[in-house]
């Protein structure tokens, strides 16, 4: 179930917004909109259609969320975390910062995963011309275990839609040693600047080889559902590697399910880092060997 957080804004696109999109630029550029109308009205049905914004604008104004401070009973383990992180933004946001919600969410029951996500619009950087990231953060506790805080980096345009990256080392919070201090590390404009840094490196490396690639980084999405997603976007660099992958990854409806497979996108980062010093050609040498220090991952 979604959540609002205190004072907190949220993204204003509804977060199932995405899943219209996923296949809508597919379609149009294979035709799949068909021929049937070409007047006018016709063909402005047929484009609502396509991108599946006729059944978006066709539902009712949505009832306002409850906010999550307010629905977790005072017992739960989950309360001194969550205000921690409402506390965290809302000074911020005093501060002059733009934080937003992406996702606030969590399912009534001590096993059920509770996930708070969202970026700083004020904190941005362009990967290429006109790509622009901000630096966000997710925080998450899945099952019985403890929080984790990650820092995310949200991609405010692409084909698909919107889009998330992370980057992970340590978890902030072993780091910092607080839920609010790991979410203040994760909105640092240094730890954003490094994790933009690894970005335009991948977007400088052609990969022409991507299932080997994969296969070097033990993605954990199956190869055959990331490769034609990297085949139809075009993009034969890292970059679109993680941009594939973060397509993927955004399919699956389990939050935590969908912060391992993103995962990839480090996972990736790091066979470039490790092999981009003995590429030939603008590729990728996948013979070379080495190491490399925690890249970036793709997070939705």
């Amino acid at each position: 179930m979604h959540y609002r957080l205190g004072s907190i804004p949220t993204l204003s696109i509804p977060p199932d917004l995405e899943r219209f999109f996923e296949g809508a630029f597919s379609k149009l550029r294979s035709g799949g909109a068909g021929r049937r109308n070409r007047s006018p009205e016709g063909l402005g049905e047929m484009f609502l259609s396509t991108l599946g914004l006729d059944r978006l604008l066709s539902r009712r104004r949505p009832e306002p969320r409850p906010d999550l401070l307010e629905s977790l009973p005072s017992g739960s383990p989950d309360r001194g975390w969550v205000e921690e992180t409402a506390g965290v933004l809302e000074a911020m946001n005093r501060r002059g910062s733009r934080v937003l919600l992406l996702r606030c969410e969590w399912e009534p029951g001590r096993d059920d995963p509770l996930a708070i996500a969202g970026f700083d619009r004020s904190l941005c950087e362009e990967v290429r011309r006109r790509d622009e990231v901000s630096a966000g953060f997710a925080a998450v506790r899945s099952g019985g275990g403890g929080v984790r805080v990650l820092p995310r980096i949200y991609r405010k345009v692409c084909a698909n839609g919107a889009v998330v990256f992370v980057r992970e080392g340590e978890d902030a919070v072993a780091t910092e040693g607080s839920v609010a201090g790991a979410i203040g590390a994760c909105l640092r404009k240094e730890v954003f600047g490094e994790v933009v840094e690894d970005f335009r490196r991948a977007a400088r490396v052609r990969v022409d080889d991507a299932s080997s690639l994969l296969a070097a980084a033990r993605a954990a999405a199956a190869a055959a559902e990331v490769l034609p997603v990297y085949e139809r976007a075009g993009d034969r660099t890292g970059w679109g590697l993680l941009n594939a992958a973060t397509a993927v990854a955004r399919r699956e409806p389990s939050f935590p399910r969908r912060v391992h497979l993103e995962r990839d996108a480090e996972r990736i980062l790091r066979v470039l880092g490790s092999r981009n010093a003995g590429s030939r050609g603008g590729g990728v040498d996948l013979a070379a060997t080495g190491s490399a220090a925690p890249g970036a991952q793709t997070f939705a």
